[in-house]
């Protein structure tokens, strides 16, 4: 069996599928199992590790790959935004395989690997224009931080490449954005990256700065909910329903602001074969 493995900020999956003959990554499958966890019930990843082999021991389990919202280095991740450091050597004892048969990856390189097998009706034209097939990719993801990677064209097959583009410094563009870029200075040390702000907790954080910035327009109804709830969830949805100006003005920021950080990883890498947007947030915007 094969174990595998989405480690998140907010959420972890664990998934496990038969090894077949057949390299895993030349079809879809169905998992045998599969379970989700909220990180903010675990004090970290071994924990649910363990609750997981308690429910399901694994016998024969032949590998584990597990992607992970962070920088992997020498098969270790310290997780972005969570308090986790991951050991793949430590990892690999526990289930009782060898080191080399347990591979971290950045989640945003797990991602991109899936883009040229994953199939056509899954995803969602937002643009159309001249794709050249055999040029780079990017994926951008926002989610609970800001995911970036890169398909790189090597002229016979793509190879991943892992980022933290998202951690970049953000840069406005009109008096409304540098105004943005002032009020979150003051929330994160003078640095704001543009995950701060193309993220979930941005969206929230770009809603606070429409208040503080048109004041007379504030719906007191929707203040009250957002201090008693799911913020973002609720803005999202106040903005898509055209019930709340500071819910509308807050995700009009973020399309534009995540269109704008888009543009630039196409810049930086010569994205001619497409980009991709995955994560949480956009399929619910």
């Amino acid at each position: 069996m094969l174990l595998v493995g989405d480690i998140g900020g907010t959420k972890t999956l664990l998934a496990v599928f038969s090894a077949e003959k057949k390299p895993p990554h030349t079809r879809t499958q169905q998992a045998l199992i599969k379970q989700r966890f909220t990180n903010s019930h675990y004090h970290d990843f071994s924990e649910i590790l363990h609750e997981f082999l308690t429910r399901h021991p694994l016998p024969l389990l032949k590998s584990c790959t597990l992607a992970v919202a962070g920088p992997v280095v020498n098969n270790n991740c310290r997780i972005t935004n969570l308090p986790w450091q991951l050991k793949g050597t430590k990892i690999a004892a526990t289930l009782k395989l060898p080191p080399s048969a347990l591979i971290l990856l950045n989640d945003l390189a797990a991602t991109a690997i899936a883009i040229p097998i994953t199939p056509q009706q899954a995803l969602h034209n937002i643009q159309s224009g001249r794709q050249n097939k055999e040029a780079n990719k990017v994926v951008i993801a926002p989610g609970t931080g800001l995911g970036e990677a890169i398909l790189y064209w090597n002229g016979k097959s793509y190879q991943p490449i892992a980022s933290e583009g998202g951690h970049c410094d953000f840069a406005p563009r009109d008096d409304t954005e540098i105004a943005l870029l002032q009020f979150v200075r003051t929330r994160f040390n003078n640095h704001v990256s543009v995950e701060h702000l193309i993220s979930g907790p941005g969206i929230q954080l770009i809603y606070e700065f429409f208040c503080q910035h048109s004041p007379q327009t504030i719906n007191l109804d929707t203040l009250r909910k957002i201090n008693q709830g799911d913020a973002n969830s609720l803005i999202t949805r106040l903005a898509l329903a055209g019930k709340d100006k500071q819910c509308e003005a807050s995700l009009a920021t973020f399309t534009s602001l995540l269109a704008a950080e888009a543009g630039n990883l196409v810049l930086k890498t010569l994205a001619l074969g497409g980009v991709y947007i995955a994560g949480g947030i956009a399929p619910a915007i």
